[in-house]
């Protein structure tokens, strides 16, 4: 019921709400105010995101209540960083969504593999989070504000050589949360959830979350061209390997990993 009213709200939303900020507050002096903005592509990506939710829950067996707890609130969480106008408030809401993947395993395989699937892809999603960071603060710091749209129109005729800091930091982040090669370890750590779990907590969410994070900062990366040719040529030779890597594993007959590794390739 909450992910069909969720599902029924932003599609309402996208299709008759007033573009602009629906919700703000001042947080930071000079950061720009937290703000919940309507229009854009953000209200898309939610809209697919929850629908996947409610997909995945009709068409799996149902996870246990705290597990399915958990994925509610990851989703919640993953809808305000879609919609957030500020690169702060964004990256709050990515810490509870890699909050709750990161306890998934814990709540289904507490007294088995659960601590030690959570220590790894805790420790793996920080590094991704870490990149981020610094692209975070590098942007303020060269564009004075912390405003998504403000931050990356200022990035854009900003100092290069910070800039390239910038691009890898978040390049790294998206890398990293879409699970290309190879960091797609922390999907592949889900093997022995739930099918809930695996293909939506661990294999929707994040991912999703670092592809639209990849789609909004493209024309930083894209304003720098040696860069940008850097990251696309590595980009393919990841999604080569993982592909190799995909069907090996399905000669094998792994066959969720090989559909991670597909996913890896895909991400590429």
């Amino acid at each position: 019921a909450l992910l069909a009213l969720a599902a029924a709200s932003l599609t309402l939303a996208l299709w008759a709400g007033e573009p602009g900020a629906v919700w703000a507050v001042a947080w930071l002096p000079d950061a720009g105010p937290l703000t919940l903005e309507l229009g854009g592509s953000g209200v898309q990506a939610a809209l697919i995101t929850t629908v996947a939710a409610l997909l995945s829950l009709g068409l799996v067996a149902a996870p246990r209540r705290w597990a399915l707890a958990t994925g509610l609130i990851g989703l919640g969480a993953a809808n305000v960083a879609y919609l957030s106008g500020n690169f702060l408030g964004r990256y709050v809401a990515l810490e509870v969504v890699a909050l709750c993947v990161a306890a998934a395993p814990l709540i289904e395989r507490a007294d088995d593999e659960g601590p030690r699937i959570a220590r790894a892809v805790y420790v793996l999603l920080r590094l991704g989070d870490a990149g981020l960071l610094m692209a975070i603060l590098l942007l303020w710091r060269l564009s004075g504000t912390l405003a998504i749209d403000g931050a990356l129109a200022g990035g854009l005729g900003a100092d290069p050589a910070s800039m390239r800091w910038v691009v890898g930091g978040l390049a790294l982040a998206a890398w990293l949360k879409m699970g290309a090669w190879p960091f797609q370890a922390w999907i592949e750590a889900a093997e022995p959830l739930s099918p809930f779990v695996r293909a939506w907590t661990f294999a929707t969410v994040l991912p999703n979350l670092g592809l639209y994070l990849l789609y909004r900062v493209t024309p930083l990366i894209a304003a720098r061209s040696l860069t940008a040719q850097w990251l696309g040529w590595s980009a393919m030779l990841v999604a080569l390997a993982a592909g190799l890597g995909s069907l090996l594993l399905l000669q094998g007959g792994a066959w969720r990993r090989s559909v991670v590794y597909l996913c890896a390739a895909q991400a590429g």
